[in-house]
C-alpha cells in the first residue's frame, strides 16, 4: 500500500510554522494567512504561500503598529504586487521589495544576529531564510541560472487567492483551523537520516552529539523546531532533521493493530517501536525514506 507523506493539510501546514512559544503577533499573522488562504487550500495547498503571506502580514503589521488582523487588503495587495525589474537574470523576476521590508523588519526586531562567524536565527528568520533562497549551480564559472526562491511561486499564489476579495467578504471568512500541536517521538531503535543523491543513497543513524548514542532517541517537534534526547538526558539538535520531515515519515508508520497510517497531524506522544527512518532536511517535500515501523500512541 501506497502511503501519502506529503503534509497537505491547512492545519499541518499551520502547525509548522509556530511553536508554542511563538510571539502573539507571529500567531495572529500565521492565523489570518491561514483564514485569506482556507477557501481553495484543499485545491491549491501551499505551505510556502502560508508562509510567505504570514510574514508580509508580520511585516506590515510591524510597520503600521497594527495587528495582523487589522490590515486592509489593498494594502496587503500592495506589498505582494511585484512587478519583474528589468533584467535578463533569475534575481531581477524575485520580489525583491518584499524580501527588503521583511528584512528589514526581522532584523529590527533581533531575529537574526551574528557572534562570529555563526549566525544566532530565530525561526521566522530562517523560514525568511529558506522562502527567498534560490538555488545556484555549485560550479562558480557555470552559465546555468540561478532557479526561482519559493517566495516569487508563492507570491503568485496568494495573489489568485485574494482577487476578488474585499475586505467586508474577509471579514465573513470562517476562522482558521486550529493549528497542529506539539508531538513527541520515542524510538526504541535507531533513528535514520536517510537521504538520496541521483543512483545513490544513504542511511545513517543519528547520534547524540555528547555520548554518541544513537538508540533509543527521544524526538520532540514543536512547531518548526526538532530537540532530540537521548537515553542520558543529554539535548541536542541537528540541521540534517526537520519538523516537516519528521511528521511525514510518522504517515509512513502503521499504528499496532491497524492498517491505516498515523495521521499527519498527530499531537502528543507516541512510540516508534524499532528503527525509525526519517528523510534529511534537504530532501524535497514528500520525500519517501522508505521503511514503515510500529508506532504505538499514548493517550
Amino acid at each position: 500500500m501506497t502511503r501519502e507523506t506529503t503534509l497537505s493539510s491547512l492545519a499541518s501546514a499551520m502547525g509548522l510554522l509556530m511553536n508554542t512559544d511563538a510571539p502573539p503577533q507571529w500567531t495572529a499573522a500565521v492565523t489570518r494567512a491561514a483564514q485569506l488562504l482556507a477557501p481553495d487550500w484543499d485545491q491549491q495547498p501551499s505551505r510556502p504561500a502560508l508562509g510567505t503571506l504570514a510574514l508580509a502580514l508580520y511585516t506590515l503589521a510591524s510597520e503600521r503598529q497594527e495587528t495582523p488582523t487589522e490590515i486592509p487588503l489593498d494594502v496587503l495587495r500592495g506589498a505582494l504586487d511585484h512587478q519583474p525589474v528589468d533584467g535578463p537574470d533569475e534575481f531581477s523576476r524575485e520580489p525583491a521589495m518584499l524580501q527588503k521590508r521583511i528584512e528589514t523588519v526581522l532584523k529590527a526586531e533581533g531575529h537574526v544576529a551574528y557572534e562570529g562567524f555563526q549566525p544566532r536565527e530565530s525561526a521566522l528568520w530562517r523560514l525568511f531564510r529558506d522562502l527567498r533562497h534560490q538555488w545556484e549551480p555549485d560550479e562558480p564559472m557555470s552559465d546555468m541560472p540561478p532557479g526561482p526562491s519559493a517566495m516569487r511561486d508563492a507570491v503568485a499564489r496568494i495573489a489568485e487567492s485574494l482577487a476578488g476579495l474585499d475586505d467586508l467578504h474577509a471579514e465573513l471568512l470562517p476562522e482558521a483551523p486550529k493549528a497542529v500541536g506539539p508531538v513527541t517521538v520515542t524510538v526504541t531503535g535507531y533513528l535514520r537520516l536517510v537521504s538520496y543523491s541521483g543512483a545513490s543513497g544513504s542511511s545513517v543513524p543519528l547520534r547524540c552529539s555528547q555520548c554518541a548514542a544513537a538508540e533509543g532517541n527521544i524526538v520532540h517537534v514543536d512547531g518548526p523546531d526538532v530537540t532530540l534526547i537521548c537515553p542520558s538526558g543529554h539535548q541536542f539538535s541537528s540541521w540534517q532533521l526537520s519538523a516537516a520531515q519528521v511528521r511525514s515519515a510518522l504517515r509512513l508508520c502503521l499504528p499496532q493493530g491497524s492498517d491505516a497510517p498515523v495521521s499527519a497531524d498527530i499531537e502528543g506522544t507516541v512510540t516508534v517501536h524499532g528503527e525509525f527512518s526519517v528523510g534529511r532536511s534537504d530532501m524535497p517535500e514528500g520525500f519517501n525514506p522508505v521503511r514503515g515501523d510500529w508506532v504505538r500512541r499514548h493517550r
